[in-house]
């Protein structure tokens, strides 16, 4: 399905443009994440299929943005996610002067999303270095 959308606010731009927008399909505004590059590479197709998947993975965890549906908007691909008002993660870490306990809930809290399905970027095989220990063991690192 095609769709025409009317730009609303534009929360992101950089290799993706995430943007609030407003759907004839939807009664709310909704973030529309789409490639910022006219022509776009199958890299940047496969990350957004990605994405969603891991995001629709994860729809009945709350506090997380749910995934609605992939598109074609303005003949590019695009994911169709729930808005919500409120700000990042990141803003508010960096705007709060954070104590332990605030910290290891939001830790506890980010390890229960993670329960769900290992996020693709933190959960790939990292190359293991040999070192030699001390007394002829070994570990890898």
């Amino acid at each position: 399905m095609i769709m025409e959308s009317m730009p609303k606010d534009i929360l992101y731009q950089g290799d993706s443009i995430i943007s609030v927008e407003t759907l004839p399909d939807y009664p709310h505004p909704v973030v529309i994440k789409k490639p910022s590059k006219y022509h776009t590479s199958p890299r940047n197709i496969r990350s957004l299929e990605e994405e969603y998947e891991m995001t629709r993975f994860l729809n009945e965890v709350e506090g997380v943005r749910k995934a609605f549906e992939k598109q074609s908007i303005d003949n590019k691909p695009a994911l169709i996610l729930e808005y919500i008002d409120g700000e990042t993660l990141r803003d508010y870490i960096a705007r709060k002067t954070l104590n332990l306990r605030s910290r290891l809930e939001i830790a506890a809290d980010l390890a229960r999303v993670r329960r769900y399905r290992p996020l693709h970027r933190f959960s790939r095989q990292q190359p293991r270095h040999h070192r030699p220990q001390a007394g002829g063991g070994e570990n890898f690192v």
